[in-house]
């Protein structure tokens, strides 16, 4: 969110590909965890339980096509314009 931010306050193009496994939304057959801002990833109850106090957000292991490719509900597939 960071990069996708910061491209934006200087007009550069921004790519998301895939969350990869991991999805934002829940899933209740998933495995979750908490993922801090430096990208740790901590999975011990009492964290799962209360992430605001990490400044984490959780996460569910839900497969990549699952995960898809939605940043805050919005599709990303900005490309630079070549300049010829």
């Amino acid at each position: 969110r960071s990069l996708r931010d910061q491209c934006l306050e200087f007009s550069v193009p921004f790519f998301f590909k895939q969350w990869g496994d991991w999805s934002s939304e829940p899933s209740l057959k998933a495995e979750r965890c908490v993922v801090l801002p430096d990208g740790t990833m901590l999975q011990e109850k009492n964290v799962l339980d209360r992430p605001e106090q990490t400044n984490g957000e959780i996460m569910w292991r839900v497969g990549k096509k699952s995960a898809g490719r939605l940043l805050d509900s919005e599709e990303w597939s900005q490309f630079p314009v070549s300049r010829q």
